[in-house]
Parts: C-alpha cells; sequence; structure tokens
C-alpha cells in the first residue's frame, strides 16, 4: 500500500516519476519511493500511515559511508536521527586514549536519538564497519517533532530504543569489557 501512496502523490504533484528521483538514481542514491519502503521496515516508524511515511520520506536524507568513516563525531552538534539501511555503524566513546566499542548496530538500527530530545553534542561517534559500505538516513529533529505531535507513537518507540540501548550500555559497563 505504501508504495501506490508514494506513486499516487508523485503523480498529484506531476512528478510522472520525479526528475528529483532520477537524478538520485543515476548517482546512487535512493528514490522517495525506496526510502518510504526503507522506513516502513524500520520499527521505529513501521506503525506510520503511507502518507506520513512518504512526508518522512522526502525529507529523509540517504548517505553512503564508506569503512572507517565517521557518520557523526563525538562533541558534534547533534540534530539528526540516522537510520541504518545497509551495512553496520559502530557506536564508540573516547576514554582517555582508549576507543570504547559501545554497539555495532546493522540494517533496522536507529541511532543519534538524544539529539532529538536534548540538542547536547554527541555523546559518541558513529562510523562505518566494514565490510562494505554502510548506507543510512538521516531526519532532522524539526521533522521526527511535527510528526511526533501528529503520531505520539513515535515518542514511544524513540524511549523504547533509548531504554534498551541504555540497558545494553549498563550491561557492558557492568561486564567491564575491554576498551579497543
Amino acid at each position: 500500500p505504501v508504495v501506490r501512496v508514494a506513486l499516487a502523490a508523485s503523480a498529484a504533484r506531476g512528478d510522472e516519476g520525479g526528475a528529483g528521483d532520477a537524478e538520485r538514481v543515476e548517482d546512487g542514491m535512493l528514490t522517495s519511493i525506496e526510502k518510504t519502503l526503507a522506513l516502513e521496515s524500520v520499527a521505529l516508524f513501521a506503525h506510520l500511515p503511507p502518507d506520513q511515511l512518504w512526508r518522512l520520506a522526502e525529507r529523509a536524507v540517504d548517505e553512503v559511508v564508506d569503512p572507517g568513516e565517521a557518520v557523526f563525531r563525538e562533541g558534534e552538534e547533534g540534530r539528526r536521527l540516522f537510520l541504518v539501511l545497509d551495512g553496520n555503524v559502530r557506536i564508540e566513546k573516547q576514554q582517555g586514549e582508549a576507543t570504547v566499542e559501545l554497539a555495532v548496530l546493522g540494517p533496522g538500527a536507529s541511532f543519534g536519538e538524544m539529539a532529538l530530545f536534548d540538542g547536547h553534542p554527541r555523546s559518541a561517534t558513529a562510523r562505518a564497519v566494514g565490510p562494505g559500505r554502510a548506507r543510512v538516513l538521516s531526519v532532522d529533529r524539526h521533522v521526527v517533532a511535527r510528526l511526533g505531535r501528529e503520531n505520539p507513537e513515535i515518542y514511544e518507540a524513540l524511549l523504547r530504543a533509548l531504554s534498551e540501548r541504555l540497558r545494553a550500555t549498563s550491561a557492558l559497563i557492568d561486564g567491564e569489557r575491554p576498551a579497543r
């Protein structure tokens, strides 16, 4: 049903497939329809009605990140939520001279959620890890806030994700996993 809604929205705008989408296909970026399907498969947004998924997809930014490249760095301003579409992203934190791996996230996982709530600098670095590149979608905090006013379920899902992440980090600390 989402694809039909996406195509109908595109046709209503007179896109006939969308010139912008054709350009993105040429440079390897996802079309709005592909982004919509990807967002629909992520638990955080799976409950959204098709028209809202489409609106979110139109505002989502598709990025391909090479292994070792940072999606964002600890201390940077955080304004976006990220979703892993393909590949893996490692969340790591500096502790003195050591880098501690907090998590490795694969397709369907979200990260950077705290930036949606507190506006503080990033508390960790997110880095693509091989093999191969990672593909992520990012969504600005204002877009999520607008959707959250219409669908409070988004905030419930975000709070669940943050709670799970906090529990995993607590378990990591309790297990005293060595720094890398």
